[in-house]
């Protein structure tokens, strides 16, 4: 399901056979349902993935390695550890943080 700029805003689980009506899961209850499954130990957390800046642009690609101080610890493929200012990224990296910190 999305909404009229595009974003995906929910899945579609059940759709009756009225036009227009149908049910679906939000798509935060999806995101925070699929973070919930990521093992959060120091020892096996490698979340490896694009990073986007403010702008929609792809920045890097880089492994997730803490959040502290406002800012977002990543390690690129060189294994070099780095900081990102959590305001420097988009709204979506800015979403998945949040949930994946349980920060509010």
């Amino acid at each position: 399901m999305f909404d009229e700029r595009g974003f995906v805003i929910g899945m579609v689980v059940l759709k009756a056979r009225i036009e227009g009506v149908g049910f679906a899961i939000p798509a935060d209850s999806i995101a925070r349902f699929l973070v919930k499954l990521t093992r959060r130990d120091a020892d096996s957390l490698a979340i490896k993935r694009d990073w986007m800046n403010e702008f929609e642009r792809k920045t890097l690609s880089a492994t997730y390695a803490g959040f502290s101080n406002g800012k977002v610890q990543l390690r690129n493929e060189q294994g070099k550890n780095f900081a990102i200012g959590l305001a420097n990224l988009n709204k979506a990296d800015r979403f998945f943080l949040r949930l994946l910190t349980d920060r509010k």
